[in-house]
């Protein structure tokens, strides 16, 4: 869900978030759009809908090199890696737990102020991309359906729903 204060209702957006290694990420949105985010090594492919594939360099962007490098960390619970791209905080117990990442590249965290990974047990639940704009991204870690989310959804309905877990 994408929360923009140019928005009157968040972006609800469905698709899948797919991690081979530390080198290559796949995002696929299937609902309200087509786009599909596919990242290898220093490529980035993007293909939104029918449109030809775009493709760019994350030389040509080091923030986002910066961001995608915690990001991967963060996946493959590289803490080594996850630390040379963020601040890590950690909050909570063994049942209901977050960690707050604040970006350590200044050209990131000109945009983004934190990530906060919430989950319960071993489980992560949601990821939500806080910008220093007040706009926020929420990703829920788990299939559509069986998320139940009431058809007026709000950020702060969402920062609860994460934090007890449910994500």
């Amino acid at each position: 869900m994408r929360f923009s204060k140019l928005l009157e209702r968040p972006i609800v957006a469905t698709g899948t978030l797919e991690y081979a290694d530390k080198d290559s990420l796949t995002r696929t949105v299937t609902a309200p759009f087509r786009e599909r985010t596919e990242i290898h090594g220093e490529t980035v492919t993007i293909k939104r809908g029918d449109s030809a594939p775009r493709q760019l360099s994350l030389g040509q962007i080091p923030a986002l090199r910066s961001l995608i490098s915690g990001f991967a960390g963060l996946l493959s619970g590289d803490a080594a890696g996850l630390m040379q791209s963020f601040q890590v905080r950690a909050e909570g117990d063994n049942v209901h737990w977050r960690l707050i990442l604040q970006p350590l590249d200044r050209r990131v965290a000109r945009t983004v102020r934190d990530i906060t990974v919430t989950g319960t047990l071993n489980q992560p639940a949601c990821v939500t991309t806080a910008e220093t704009s007040g706009n926020a991204t929420v990703l829920l870690l788990q299939s559509a359906e069986s998320a139940r989310l009431p058809d007026s959804l709000d950020r702060a309905f969402l920062e609860r729903y994460c934090a007890d877990g449910h994500g």
